[in-house]
């Protein structure tokens, strides 16, 4: 304090009058090290004329507009007086604040904050990864490297994968061994890409692997559905069932048993209709599937994101599958779906050709995903 005041002193001579003074902390690289910081605001002592009591409120007002830019509503025809001193003042003052905060900006610059985990901590927060996380994992890289690799850049981008690849759980491409039929249940909200992803992944196990491969839906809700998981079906050569119960859905999956794998399509479900998901639960359960992958569209927000996860884990999720990722803005949400929950992912679907755009969810895919925007 006392060599902020000495400096106030000399900017503006041994008759400044001390307005406001205050002390705060601030700087420190994520919350590490701060400063001390000593704002004073102050001025040159300037002699005022006395106003009438009258006028005070006048000077308030015109004093209020200045400061804000915006004119009088009523233009007065001749200046009050003693305009021109609070004129003086209040450009005084500015300049005075623009001076302390230019102050403020140079002490605070934090040689501790590398600019290398600097910008890597930036790109985190707009590729949509929340503060809370980005500054666990930046604060991660800060504490495990020393101060020579924090000035390396490629150094810092190695140890912050790291502590990214940390946070994801991955549980592989669907598994089909050869052995029992696997059973593959697919669900999600209206809307997510159930449909087409089944397709791909048929036509994937069907045409690429060489799989005994089988289609049920039971999204007979939509007809526009059915048809389309019907044309997929004839192309890549396999037979497809409908059915409209769980008792159907039994007997469709008895009728494939001879298949290595059975993918099974579901209609989609809002969360918030706590009886249709319990509908949706019944045919799932009657299916006794291996794999239960709950599709969630990148396009969504991240609260709903959580919301269907809480609602839809009625029906014992083994994982999750992320869609329209080349449509999403903000793929560090899925971050924080994978860093908060317990749950693995599976797949990313990149577009809507079948069977190409979709791929096995890795490190190497989510960290691309992740700073997609960084050679932009």
């Amino acid at each position: 304090m006392q060599a902020a005041l000495a400096q106030v002193k000399q900017e503006l001579g041994p008759q400044a009058v001390i307005l406001n003074t205050k002390t705060f902390y601030q700087g420190g690289f994520l919350g590490l090290r701060k400063k001390e910081i000593v704002e004073i605001l102050a001025s040159r002592e300037v002699n005022i004329v006395d106003t009438p009591p009258s006028f005070a409120r006048q000077k308030e007002t015109y004093a209020r507009h200045h400061i804000s830019g915006r004119s009088p509503l009523v233009e007065s025809k001749s200046p009050p007086p003693g305009e021109g001193k609070a004129d003086e003042i209040l450009k005084e003052l500015s300049s005075l604040k623009s001076r302390v905060e230019l102050l403020t900006r140079e002490y605070v610059r934090d040689p501790d904050c590398p600019p290398a985990l600097s910008e890597r901590y930036e790109l985190l927060l707009k590729a949509g990864v929340s503060k809370l996380l980005a500054k666990k994992i930046v604060g991660a890289v800060h504490t495990d490297l020393n101060k020579a690799d924090l000035e390396n850049a490629s150094t810092v981008e190695k140890s912050l994968a790291q502590e990214i690849g940390k946070l994801m759980k991955l549980s592989g491409p669907v598994k089909c061994d050869g052995g029992k039929t696997r059973k593959v249940v697919m669900t999600g909200p209206t809307g997510v890409g159930k449909t087409t992803t089944i397709a791909k992944l048929a036509a994937h196990f069907s045409i690429k692997e060489r799989r005994r491969v089988g289609l049920i839906t039971a999204d007979t809700y939509r007809i526009a559905a059915v048809e389309q998981l019907k044309v997929y079906a004839d192309i890549i050569g396999v037979a497809l069932d409908v059915v409209l119960t769980p008792k159907e859905l039994r007997e469709a999956v008895k009728r494939h048993s001879d298949k290595e794998i059975i993918f099974i399509d579901t209609a989609g479900r809002s969360q918030q209709n706590r009886m249709k998901l319990v509908e949706l639960k019944n045919f799932v359960e009657s299916a006794e599937p291996d794999e239960n992958h709950l599709l969630i569209s990148t396009t969504t927000s991240e609260d709903e994101i959580f919301n269907i996860i809480d609602k839809f884990s009625i029906v014992d999720v083994s994982s999750f599958i992320f869609s329209k990722t080349d449509e999403c803005t903000k793929p560090g949400l899925i971050l924080d779906v994978l860093a908060s929950s317990e749950k693995p992912v599976s797949y990313l679907t990149t577009g809507q050709d079948v069977p190409d755009d979709i791929e096995v969810a890795t490190e190497e895919s989510l960290l691309n995903l992740l700073f997609k925007d960084c050679a932009q």
